[in-house]
């Protein structure tokens, strides 16, 4: 996601990007927090696009799109795509999302 936000913000993740390259011990919490927060900072209007969800298998993977959906800054919307559909329950995000047309 860094790399794709790279493409049309250059400077984008300047500030923690290095530290990642260096093999820092940084969690892929503190990257998606890291994400948000400079978004949010940004203040740009920002559509991602994610395809291919489904090949997305690890636990830790999907909770940490779970917690960047749910996390999102205003100005930020996210399409998502995937070949399987993933079980969403009634207390989901994702299911409230679709419930009032987000």
């Amino acid at each position: 996601m860094i790399a794709t936000l790279r493409t049309i913000i250059d400077d984008f993740g300047a500030s923690y990007r290095e530290r990642l390259l260096a093999g820092s011990a940084a969690t892929v919490d503190d990257i998606v927090a890291s994400v948000g927060n400079e978004l949010a900072e940004r203040a740009m209007p920002v559509h991602l696009f994610v395809d291919d969800l489904h090949l997305l298998e690890s636990p830790a993977g999907r909770r940490s799109v779970h917690r960047f959906v749910t996390s999102m800054p205003a100005g930020v919307r996210m399409t998502v795509a995937s070949r399987a559909t993933a079980p969403i329950s009634t207390r989901s995000p994702s299911a409230r999302n679709r419930a009032s047309g987000i």
